[in-house]
């Protein structure tokens, strides 16, 4: 967004922003009259981004040249030619380019005096035109592996401004996308025009509406982890007390407690248990107004504060809470695992981190799916080797992220689905996530693992300052595809991290026995222990798994598992090979949830 004379001018990144949070639009305008200015920290994942962007889209416009394309190329204008009458020199000559009739303009502009773009690509097609007997569709280069709609609204506005000067709207919209086979993706415009219409309508009224001071403290959303204002907006929730501090708070229910009048965690904290603000059932608000309240004591003893909870017992008459503790063994193991979500279609667990009762620490990596596919054959034979070695063993993990991504990994690639079945029916895996929520209050805004750690007295050897540059830059290397030694430089970093969260589990477990011992002290009585299930052997069932897994494999014998990689012939063997159990593997992962919910 800038200011040209008198008028607001835009872009479509400002559009793309405002698709994510209005308040952004807000901040954005006042910077752009200059009343306003973010604080912008230093961000290597940005740097790295931009960078591996810019290597992206050369990469495109060299094949394009290789292919003896008709290329037109414009050069960036410098920071001192950004003005109105630049951009419409620049745009002039961008049209007269087109009516010359190249089969590629790079870097071309669209300016209408209020809409300013500049197109990575502008590609020819044979579709007659006010230019003559063709047209131009726009083309933009993403690194990421799949469309997203900032990008899709992007392409969008160009089309528009597009059709303004070729005198007929493109068909279709392109996104050149990353990763290690980079291909062009084309979608049709028409699906996505009344929604950028209404969009864009609803953008340009809330913009023209602008109060003279912007929303102060505004809701968190998604787009506050990449945006300039999120300091700001940050220390604007910690100033004004908002209710978003209240960790596990839902924004509805922060909506139905504003309008009642209580708008700080300070007012949630001092309201009666009984009754409910009109709008919330009893149990949800008693939750998060008992979770506001030890936050508050917290606040006040300028301390880590928690109080712990009674155990309950659900319908099915087991345990919760503390009291879902399996019994400590010298053998239990510690899991965590690092994963890049834009790595490969369906993101990539790129570090498999495992620890012991000692803190002796394993870690292992994955940087492509045939790799990921060998970790996962690895860790599942390992695991049910380990528990059948040390009965009574666990494998402990916070959040449901390590099984949720194992039971993916094992539906992606067909292979030791039998080993995890055994592994949760058994419920080897311990998710002190859940232990912690039904058991412990804790005046921490978010339960992470990171927030409890000063409860239990853990301090990291590698600090979050350092740990979290060298993911976001690892991640995005992998994302890209990228996979030569300057890419992966951060790799000791994260091992480090990694090894930081599983040791870091240990300590949380062991916790987590003390309060547990402490809350049988206060009552005068044990705590049962969890009894697993006992698993039924079918010897006629693991023979057919077995001869199954036996034509499998001689299908998949020579198969890539990377799609890019394989043949057509090698694509209908691994499609035959993942067919052959597909129902079955199917039906176990409704079978996991059930379990899971219970």
């Amino acid at each position: 967004m800038r200011l040209d004379g008198q008028a607001l001018s835009f872009s479509p990144t400002d559009l793309a922003s405002f698709s994510g949070c209005g308040d952004r639009s807000y901040l954005d305008r006042l910077r752009a009259k200059g009343l306003a200015k973010p604080v912008v920290y230093p961000d290597p994942r940005l740097d790295l981004l931009k960078a591996r962007g810019m290597e992206h889209e050369k990469a495109y416009l060299a094949r394009l040249e290789a292919e003896d394309k008709r290329v037109v190329r414009f050069e960036s204008l410098s920071k001192d030619e950004r003005t109105p009458a630049a951009y419409a020199r620049r745009a002039e000559e961008t049209l007269a380019a087109m009516r010359d009739g190249p089969d590629v303009i790079y870097q071309g502009t669209l300016y209408d005096g209020r809409w300013l773009g500049f197109v990575d690509f502008l590609l020819r097609v044979e579709r007659p035109s006010e230019l003559g007997a063709w047209s131009y569709e726009v083309a933009d280069a993403k690194l990421t592996r799949e469309a997203k709609g900032t990008a899709i609204l992007q392409t969008c506005v160009y089309s528009e401004m597009l059709e303004q000067v070729q005198g007929v709207a493109p068909d279709r919209i392109h996104l050149y996308l990353g990763g290690p086979s980079p291909r062009l993706t084309s979608f049709r415009l028409a699906h996505f025009a009344a929604y950028y219409r209404g969009l864009k309508r609803r953008f340009l009224e809330h913009v023209e509406g602008a109060p003279d001071e912007p929303t102060v403290a505004p809701d968190p959303v998604e787009l506050c982890q990449m945006c300039d204002w999120s300091s700001r907006c940050k220390q604007e929730r910690a100033d004004v007390d908002h209710l978003s501090l209240v960790a596990g708070i839902a924004r509805d229910q922060r909506r139905v407690l504003e309008a009642a009048g209580v708008t700080t965690l300070a007012a949630l904290g001092g309201l009666a248990l009984d009754p409910p603000p009109e709008g919330l059932r009893r149990a949800s608000f008693q939750r998060v107004r008992e979770q506001a309240r030890v936050q508050l004591v917290g606040r006040e003893r300028d301390a880590p504060y928690h109080e712990v909870l009674s155990v309950e017992v659900n319908v099915d008459g087991r345990l919760l809470g503390l009291g879902s503790l399996p019994e400590p063994t010298p053998y239990d193991l510690f899991f965590d695992f690092e994963g890049a979500d834009y790595a490969y279609e369906g993101g990539l667990e790129y570090l498999w981190g495992i620890s012991d009762v000692e803190d002796q620490f394993r870690g292992d990596w994955a940087l492509t799916q045939d790799e990921e596919k060998g970790e996962l054959d690895r860790f599942l034979r390992m695991a049910v080797d380990h528990v059948t070695a040390h009965p009574g063993a666990h494998i402990y993990h916070y959040g449901h992220y390590e099984t949720t991504a194992l039971k993916r990994l094992v539906g992606r690639y067909g292979i030791r689905t039998e080993e995890l079945d055994q592994l949760l029916t058994e419920q080897v895996f311990v998710d002190l996530h859940r232990v912690v929520k039904q058991g412990v209050r804790a005046s921490v805004e978010s339960y992470s693992i990171k927030a409890l750690e000063e409860h239990y007295g853990f301090v990291r050897d590698v600090p979050m300052s350092d740990a979290n540059p060298a993911r976001g830059r690892l991640e995005y290397a992998l994302s890209a595809g990228l996979r030569d030694s300057e890419s992966l430089a951060d790799r000791p970093v994260v091992e480090a991290y990694n090894r930081d969260d599983c040791v870091s589990t240990r300590a949380l477990r062991d916790w987590l026995e003390v309060l547990r011992r402490d809350l049988e002290t206060q009552h005068g009585q044990p705590i049962a222990r969890p009894t697993p299930p006992v698993p039924k052997e079918d010897p006629e069932l693991e023979e057919w798994r077995q001869s199954l897994k036996d034509l499998m494999d001689g299908l998949l014998d020579g198969v890539p598992e990377e799609r890019e990689e394989r043949n057509e012939a090698q694509h209908v063997r691994w499609l035959t090979a993942h067919l052959l159990e597909w129902h079955r593997r199917e039906d176990k992962t409704a079978w996991w949830d059930y379990h899971r919910l219970k």
